[in-house]
């Protein structure tokens, strides 16, 4: 049985869509062992009070692994890796922490993660909808991976040696070049808690499939067509 913490998020519903029929974990860890736990939860990064709290959780699977000894694979952040303001946030501290707590595990660290309820994708759609309008962007490089190639990612990871691995792109590109593509002009933002200098010190694992501009097109002409087959049944009534 394959045990999955955070099984709510946005990469806890692609690797459970990955590996059918495992058990879902919230904050209460099972009462009965599994074979493999993936550790996927994760606190708000934003919330130092969040972070301070998930520690508890933590220890709560530490306890799990300990007394009934699943094989483990623990997401991390690429934060970890990064260097910048990023690098001193209580988020990434923890994940760090989380890293040196299970020394047995095989550590997926995935880049930008970017899919239908998650990532800067998002904030392109909604800039581009009218719902919500972008300011300013950081004039940094990112490395942006679908959040279902993570999920294959992990399931690779699991014929691998304990170590630590990385789920990217291996494709870095800036954020006012996605915008820009998009027609998106936006002024460079000041360094903000989340400005971080890419780096890839680590084996990458992951195969990209989905690639973020065709995803953001995608997403745009498929609401373009609800919103058409919306106006024509309207027309159609009147």
């Amino acid at each position: 049985m394959i045990g999955i913490t955070g099984a709510s998020g946005a990469l806890g519903q692609a690797l459970m869509r990955r590996f059918q029929g495992a058990l879902p974990i919230g904050r209460v860890m099972p009462t009965v062992p599994v074979n493999l736990l993936i550790h996927a939860a994760a606190p708000y990064w934003w919330d130092p009070i969040s972070v301070d709290d998930f520690r508890w959780f933590n220890d709560e699977v530490r306890d799990y692994v300990e007394q009934h000894q699943p094989a483990m694979i623990n997401i991390g952040s690429w934060w970890q890796y990064a260097a910048g303001p990023v690098s001193e946030l209580a988020h990434t501290r923890l994940k760090r922490e989380q890293q040196v707590m299970f020394p047995q595990a095989r550590h997926v660290v995935p880049y930008s993660i970017f899919g239908p309820d998650k990532g800067f994708n998002r904030h392109v759609v909604a800039h581009l909808t009218g719902e919500r309008r972008m300011r300013e962007i950081l004039p940094e490089w990112r490395d942006f991976i679908h959040v279902d190639d993570v999920a294959d990612a992990v399931n690779w990871a699991r014929g691998l040696t304990p170590g630590v691995y990385a789920a990217c792109s291996g494709e870095p590109v800036r954020l006012g070049t996605v915008c820009r593509s998009f027609g998106i002009e936006l002024p460079p933002a000041d360094p903000m808690p989340e400005s971080a200098d890419l780096a890839y010190p680590l084996e990458n694992i992951a195969a990209t499939t989905v690639h973020l501009a065709q995803f953001i097109a995608h997403d745009l002409a498929t609401r373009a067509e609800a919103a058409w087959a919306v106006q024509s049944r309207e027309w159609k009534a009147a």
